[in-house]
């Protein structure tokens, strides 16, 4: 019997992450604002989580794809560029509530929001 882990099973990680890039590139296209955009990194940073790929150092591999995602595909926004600022997340409220994310993910993201910014009001600081 397999142990039950709330994570996808090794046998269709492949299949998942597939199917999850390929949505992330879809409804990116619908992305019009700031708010929408931390909404859209809220729902992926969940589903990448829980498709769980590696033994170890899953949330740093989710971070920094993240954080490369952001600043790609932000300088295509009418409100970007962005950068994701994990110093401005806390990791603390998105695991206390990570597990009740399908139902009620508002937390995690108003994390986003805060760790979104534009990298030349950054520098001003």
């Amino acid at each position: 019997m397999q142990k039950q882990t709330g994570f996808t099973d090794y046998r269709s990680i492949d299949e998942y992450l597939t199917g999850e890039l390929k949505l992330m590139n879809e409804e990116f296209l619908q992305v019009d604002s700031s708010y929408k955009f931390a909404m859209f990194l809220s729902t992926y940073y969940i589903q990448l989580m829980a498709i769980h790929p590696f033994r170890e150092g899953n949330g740093k591999a989710a971070r920094e794809f993240l954080r490369e995602f952001v600043a790609e595909k932000s300088k295509d926004l009418p409100f970007g560029p962005l950068e994701l600022d994990w110093t401005k997340f806390n990791g603390e409220v998105v695991l206390d509530n990570i597990t009740y994310a399908l139902a009620f993910r508002s937390l995690i993201d108003m994390e986003f929001q805060k760790a979104l910014v534009n990298p030349e009001e950054k520098m001003k600081m």
